[in-house]
């Protein structure tokens, strides 16, 4: 019996329940209007998670670069010789000696509670388990998350977020220090970090971005500082922002899951996919077997890259894409292989052009 529905009827924290106290492999796949989400599990334990707000995912490299957790120069390199070896970002940064594998998975931890966060201040979703799915299948360091903290943590910012949606309705919404005489937050808490930045105005919106603290915890640190009264709202909106609210739904979210669906097959909690040629690691090794050899391992690391996008878009799109080119193929992806998709079926062939 298949395990689907809307989270009206049953309610999202019963679903992930009975998924991990029977133990169960699979992805849930959830989606609200123009917004998504996925959940892996691995016999019962929660192993990666991903949002997507009007078709757009938040990849790894972007958290890494505005989070100030590496800076764009040393984020650039990394990309580079990820692209250039094949290898995944999260390899490559272990190989540099950039993080260590726990400290990935810190962040992984990190991001899937985020998207505990988003999903459970959706008022209603649909949701779909598909048993026969996973995520991430060649990210290397993976966690395996028990369901309990997780759904408390994200239970109790439930019950807090009407009070600060209220006083902050949108991201857009500008923030500034006050003059008053307010005892300081705590060092090294969200609040004193967000109140260092707000010297000059500034959106919740372009606080997120900066601190990379997530969504809810920039918006519950604004509201406290709201609160206590170190910081106050400008009364202004950001001109940008309120143009893109007053256009509406845009392309992005007209596209929906297929947007979502490009975007994820890219990276989102876990870490990017293959690259698109032949870098220094393994040109040391297979340097001297000539152009033939080279052309044959980068060829290889684009068809698992290329198998990785369609399965994701496919676990999200609930179909198989069209074409390569929406799958989220490159340029030298779509000049190496033929795709065709035979969709009733749920069958597709991906052969190297010659």
């Amino acid at each position: 019996m298949p395990l689907e529905g809307n989270t009206r009827e049953f309610g999202l924290a019963d679903v992930i329940q009975f998924i991990c106290n029977n133990q169960k492999d699979g992805v849930l796949l959830l989606a609200a209007g123009a917004d998504t989400a996925s959940v892996s599990f691995e016999q019962g334990k929660i192993t990666g998670a991903l949002y997507g707000r009007g078709g757009k995912t938040d990849q790894l490299s972007n958290y890494l670069r505005r989070s100030k957790r590496l800076d764009a120069a040393t984020m650039d390199r990394l990309q580079r010789l990820s692209t250039d070896s094949g290898l995944t970002l999260d390899e490559v940064m272990v190989k540099e000696g950039v993080m260590t594998g726990e400290e990935i998975q810190a962040i992984i931890a990190f991001k899937v509670q985020e998207v505990f966060d988003e999903i459970f201040t959706l008022p209603d979703a649909d949701y779909r388990f598909d048993p026969d799915a996973k995520l991430y299948k060649k990210s290397k360091y993976q966690v395996a998350l028990g369901p309990d903290m997780l759904l408390l943590e994200a239970m109790r910012r439930k019950d807090e977020w009407p009070a600060i949606r209220k006083a902050l309705p949108t991201d857009a919404i500008e923030l500034v220090k006050t003059a008053r005489d307010v005892p300081p937050p705590a060092q090294e808490t969200d609040d004193f970090l967000i109140l260092m930045l707000l010297g000059s105005p500034r959106t919740v919106a372009a606080l997120i971005e900066e601190t990379g603290l997530g969504r809810f915890r920039t918006f519950s640190a604004c509201y406290n500082l709201l609160q206590s009264g170190a910081a106050a709202t400008t009364g202004q909106v950001a001109a940008q922002l309120r143009r893109q609210e007053a256009a509406g739904p845009g392309l992005g979210q007209r596209v929906g899951r297929t947007a979502m669906g490009v975007a994820a097959a890219g990276l989102a909690l876990a870490m990017a996919l293959g690259g698109l040629s032949l870098g220094r690691w393994a040109a040391e090794r297979l340097g001297a077997g000539g152009p033939d050899v080279v052309r044959g391992v980068t060829v290889a690391a684009q068809m698992e890259g290329l198998e990785n996008r369609i399965e994701v878009f496919r676990l999200v799109s609930g179909r198989l894409p069209v074409n390569l080119y929406e799958a989220g193929a490159t340029a030298a992806m779509l000049n190496n292989f033929n795709y065709a998709a035979d969709d009733s079926a749920g069958t597709y062939t991906l052969e190297v052009r010659k």
